[in-house]
């Protein structure tokens, strides 16, 4: 299938582009005033009804990322009753450092009861021991473009090392690690075996972020590979030809993108051993946060 290069959105732009957001110390205060020295920046563009990872970044007045090992959220529906009433829901929110120089994100699983507009409230504690918190709106749809957690996985029948000559043909990582390239997700599913499955295009990634994001998927491989299998799919088809033309508009995306409804890249999903979704991760995500998401479907 032939569509045009897929957009990544202005805050997934601003994780490569910036060190890569307020419920203050563990109890949120309905109520409390927004701080004008702090900003939040939702990274997540594709949130739906249900179980969602939520992943933000703090920036401070002079656009200074704020990067403290944990934040304090909660949530509002609709966005207008806040700061009146109980919060929807209360999260800790993890810092996770990327290993991309001095960059990172933090990251939470909240519950979406209802689509609409949503108000996501943040404290953190800095060093000195001061409170200051913020407020974002963003936007939840009935169903997310990709499979929801707890969906079943789509069967992708996606190019393997079977289907060409060499591996540049398939995958534009600078070092192709075979073992990511020698199932197709219908044949993992078949496996029983729980899989990872990440989309991602190294040399044309909009964010920066798509080559170190195949390289954490490798690193965890090698410490799960005899109990998980572990397929990297290339966004686009024609990989030589885009090298060749030196031009992204002749680019064509796989079917396996269209099919699992990506919009962004890079994108990660961890499937159980029944073939549903566990977790899934929009942008970046960590060594730590995928293997924290992966022990969960080992146990």
């Amino acid at each position: 299938m032939s569509v045009k290069p897929f957009y990544v959105g202005g805050a997934l732009l601003c994780f490569a582009v910036l060190t890569v957001l307020a419920c203050s110390g563990g109890e949120p205060t309905p109520g409390a005033e927004p701080s004008d020295e702090l900003s939040i920046g939702v990274g997540s563009t594709d949130l739906g009804v249900g179980p969602n990872r939520l992943s933000f970044f703090l920036l401070d007045s002079d656009s200074t990322p704020v990067m403290v090992d944990r934040a304090d959220v909660c949530t509002y529906h609709p966005a207008s009753s806040y700061p009146e009433g109980e919060p929807k829901e209360v999260a800790v929110a993890r810092f996770r450092k990327w290993a991309l120089g001095d960059m990172g994100v933090y990251t939470t699983q909240l519950t979406f009861d209802n689509p609409g507009e949503w108000a996501l409230m943040v404290s953190v504690v800095g060093v000195d021991g001061e409170s200051r918190s913020a407020e974002e709106t963003f936007h939840v749809k009935q169903e997310s473009s990709t499979p929801a957690i707890g969906s079943p996985a789509l069967p992708s029948k996606n190019k393997t090392s079977r289907d060409v000559r060499a591996l540049e043909e398939l995958t534009t990582a600078i070092e192709p690690d075979p073992e990511l390239y020698s199932i197709t997700v219908a044949e993992a599913l078949d496996s029983g075996k729980p899989l990872v499955v990440a989309f991602a295009t190294p040399a044309f990634c909009r964010t920066a972020t798509c080559g170190p994001q195949v390289a954490a998927i490798q690193s965890v491989k090698d410490k799960y590979k005899d109990r998980v299998d572990f397929i990297h799919i290339e966004v686009f088809d024609n990989v030589e030809e885009i090298r060749r033309e030196g031009d992204l508009s002749v680019a064509r995306t796989v079917d396996a993108v269209v099919e699992w409804g990506l919009l962004t890249e890079p994108w990660t999903f961890i499937v159980d051993r029944q073939g549903r979704i566990a977790a899934k991760f929009e942008a970046f995500t960590t060594e730590e946060e995928i293997e924290e998401e992966l022990t969960k479907v080992l146990q």
